[in-house]
């Protein structure tokens, strides 16, 4: 990427993290926020904005490719991370939350793997604020939510969600295990 458009990209970035545009974003993709007013998420709801700072993971040297295509920073970084919480709970941190921006709508993997591995990543990187001694109950939802600028006709206007839940099915050892053995479930929103 060349540094013109490395300034481009950022400066692009740093407008979409504005609490106002981010409002808008939480407001049709996070159901908890579907019938808060704009101006409030933004006003009392965001916080903690950080543009291409917050580090996803260290990269090992062997990998020669990523974002900013150099070795020297050898980290791969979130686009726009911040966290958000609901109106009513006073400041409590409800969410940690994601915005990718992606160029490339097939990129030579599943991008719906790519935003799974992020949200795993702001999970674990909850462990020392939320979880305090095993904890795990006090874990945050998460929401990695990525923006495809130029997606193929059939795709424009759409936003397609990936949700974990629990998922408890009994078998016994003879019967193995049926059923959607990741559970991961696919819906498509419009």
């Amino acid at each position: 990427m060349s540094n013109l458009n490395k300034q481009y990209d950022t400066f692009c970035k740093q407008i979409l993290a504005r609490p106002i545009f981010l409002s808008y974003i939480l407001k049709r993709c996070i159901h908890e926020f579907s019938n808060v007013d704009v101006f409030i998420i933004a006003s009392k709801c965001i916080h903690d904005i950080s543009v291409n700072q917050k580090e996803v993971h260290r990269l090992s040297p062997f990998i020669t490719q990523f974002e900013d295509d150099t070795l020297e920073e050898g980290k791969a970084v979130f686009d726009i991370f911040f966290m958000a919480h609901l109106p009513e709970r006073d400041q409590d941190i409800d969410f940690y939350i994601n915005i990718e921006i992606q160029d490339d709508f097939y990129p030579g993997y599943p991008l719906s793997a790519r935003g799974v591995y992020y949200g795993g990543r702001m999970l674990s990187m909850q462990y020392e604020d939320q979880i305090k001694g095993s904890h795990y109950e006090n874990l945050k939802k998460v929401y990695s939510i990525w923006i495809c600028l130029n997606p193929p006709k059939e795709e424009r206007g759409s936003i397609t969600g990936y949700r974990q839940q629990d998922h408890e099915e009994r078998c016994s050892s003879d019967q193995g295990i049926r059923g959607n053995r990741n559970g991961w479930k696919e819906k498509r929103l419009s």
